[in-house]
């Protein structure tokens, strides 16, 4: 090889190391960390239970335990006030 060979040889080295490198750190930023889920009682006023469930997982499990006792949400919470409690059936369903 000549002189001129060795350094294109070791120019284009370089910039394979150097792309490599910089494309591995980049896409190592990019990739998010998964985001830890709020629960119920990070997310919510309140809550005594399901504390520990996914915040976005409460309103479909008060909705299937609605549905299955064949309530609306009102029966045992103030309308507009779901923090309240001021319904004897809401403190009931706590124990």
């Amino acid at each position: 090889m000549t002189l001129i060979s060795l350094r294109h040889f070791a120019k284009i080295t370089l910039l394979f190391v150097f792309n490599f490198l910089a494309t591995f750190l980049l896409s190592t930023l990019a990739q998010e960390t998964p985001k830890v889920p709020k629960t119920a009682v990070q997310e919510y006023k309140n809550i005594q239970a399901l504390k520990e469930i996914p915040a976005d997982q409460l309103i479909p499990t008060m909705q299937f335990i609605g549905g299955a006792l064949g309530v609306d949400c009102e029966f045992c919470h103030v309308e507009h006030a779901m923090d309240k409690d001021d319904k004897r059936e809401k403190l009931t369903a706590r124990k």
